[in-house]
């Protein structure tokens, strides 16, 4: 698929968050009859976590899910369990390896087929409010999340058609 701009992003995910609880609800369940593999993913994914770990993945899949739905210019084909396993693996890999300066890269979204919404993506994990009792997610959940979740803008990015020129 195409790169999401900045704009197309932001518009998806403020209109994402102003739908009402039925029309959630009906949009939640679509995406789970057009990508059960992907849903099942992020459950299983983040089934040991937080409640509000879970329950953030859960928000954000939807979100991430629905900015795929109205960018794609048809229907998006469904993505296999066996291609998000690979894809999970692979970000694994990736983000734990260590930068030559044994630094984490400043911007873990750049050199992302979709970097506009893995930055909100991130973003939204460092900013959700109340997560928890503390009130904050700890940096392994975060890390976690942030791999499940770029595991779910891959496997989209690579299915989605692009818009024809």
């Amino acid at each position: 698929m195409h790169i999401l701009d900045e704009a197309t992003v932001a518009r998806s995910w403020n209109d994402t968050s102003r739908l009402s609880s039925p029309q959630t609800r009906e949009s939640m369940h679509a995406l789970a009859r057009e990508q059960p593999a992907l849903l099942g993913f992020v459950l299983a994914a983040t089934e040991g976590l937080s409640k509000s770990a879970h329950s953030l993945a859960n928000v954000l899949y939807f979100q991430i899910a629905r900015l795929f739905d109205s960018a794609a210019p048809g229907p998006v084909p469904r993505v296999s369990e066996e291609r998000l396993a690979t894809l999970f693996e692979w970000n694994l890999e990736d983000l734990s390896e260590d930068s030559p300066d044994d630094a984490a890269p400043d911007e873990p979204w750049s050199g992302t087929g979709q970097p506009h919404l893995l930055r909100r993506v991130l973003e939204s994990l460092f900013e959700a409010p109340e997560l928890d009792e503390s009130g904050e997610l700890d940096e392994e959940e975060i890390g976690h999340l942030f791999v499940v979740l770029k595991t779910v803008v891959d496997a989209l990015d690579e299915v989605t058609p692009a818009v024809p020129a």
